[in-house]
């Protein structure tokens, strides 16, 4: 076991039995996985607080490349030594919460809307003019920033032209990982980080080469 690499990865083959791992030597945890169905995905496997096995995917091979995949691993591992969950968070987020289990806007009636809660924030930290327009607008041009391409950023705020995702499968892969970028470097903008050396992304890498 080496450092996994990309021909690693492509030559790594299931040949139509059970699933097939190869681990990387340098960052534990970090592994690729090729199926009987010829797929093949990067993952991150640990143990959570509770000390049960997680695996997260981390997205496709040749969407991602394995230095790619390895940064994101990296972050999902610093994630669960504070303490954070990755793997149960997005099983959270696809399941998505009931109208029950959102906060009530007064008393103990129900969730009512984004722009009532964006409001009392708001006002709480004594902002103006913040409305959800302003920070889909905000998300697009930080995205922007990190150079994803005018068709990445539609998708991320839904806006993908018609037909798109039929023609690429791998298309949430590559959305997932452009909104965990983007993600980030708003976090890192609120934490004031020192942003002078952020990472970019050439425009036919990561997510753009699946779009």
């Amino acid at each position: 076991m080496g450092k996994l690499t990309r021909r690693i990865a492509e030559a790594l083959d299931a040949d139509g039995g059970p699933d097939v791992f190869e681990w990387d030597s340098g960052l534990r945890g970090f592994g690729v996985r090729a199926r009987a169905t010829g797929s093949k995905t990067y993952v991150v496997q640990y143990w959570n607080s509770e000390n049960r096995t997680r695996r997260l995917v981390l997205g496709k091979h040749g969407t991602l490349t394995p230095d790619e995949a390895r940064d994101l691993a990296r972050q999902k591992l610093a994630a669960v030594a504070r303490g954070e969950d990755p793997s149960e968070e997005r099983r959270a987020m696809r399941n998505g919460l009931t109208v029950g289990e959102l906060p009530a806007d007064w008393g103990e009636g129900h969730f009512i809307g984004i722009v009532r809660v964006l409001d009392r924030v708001c006002a709480l930290a004594d902002l103006s003019e913040v409305t959800p327009h302003v920070l889909r607008h905000t998300f697009a041009s930080v995205a922007g920033n990190l150079n994803f391409s005018e068709l990445t950023i539609k998708g991320l705020l839904g806006h993908s032209p018609r037909g798109v995702t039929q023609r690429y499968v791998h298309l949430d892969y590559a959305l997932v990982v452009a909104a965990e970028n983007v993600s980030a470097e708003i976090a890192s903008i609120l934490e004031g980080k020192d942003l002078s050396r952020r990472r970019t992304l050439h425009p036919h890498s990561e997510a753009e080469s699946a779009l």
